[in-house]
């Protein structure tokens, strides 16, 4: 099976408090300066990001 890659952004990591499977692969950030260049299959928002924000995460959409 093929990871899948999940970007977290927000003020707590929620993979230390939910199961993530071994094909899961969880990258978490608080400031999304620091999230790796490179495409996520799925974003989690838990806080509300700004428009410059939304924007990066616009471009780190896959395709």
């Amino acid at each position: 099976m093929n990871k899948i890659s999940v970007l977290q952004v927000g003020n707590e990591d929620l993979s230390l408090q939910l199961h993530i499977p071994d094909y899961v692969e969880w990258n978490y950030v608080n400031d999304l300066k620091k999230a790796i260049e490179r495409s996520y299959d799925v974003c989690v928002l838990n806080r509300c990001v700004n428009e410059k924000e939304a924007r990066i995460l616009l471009k780190k959409r896959t395709c």
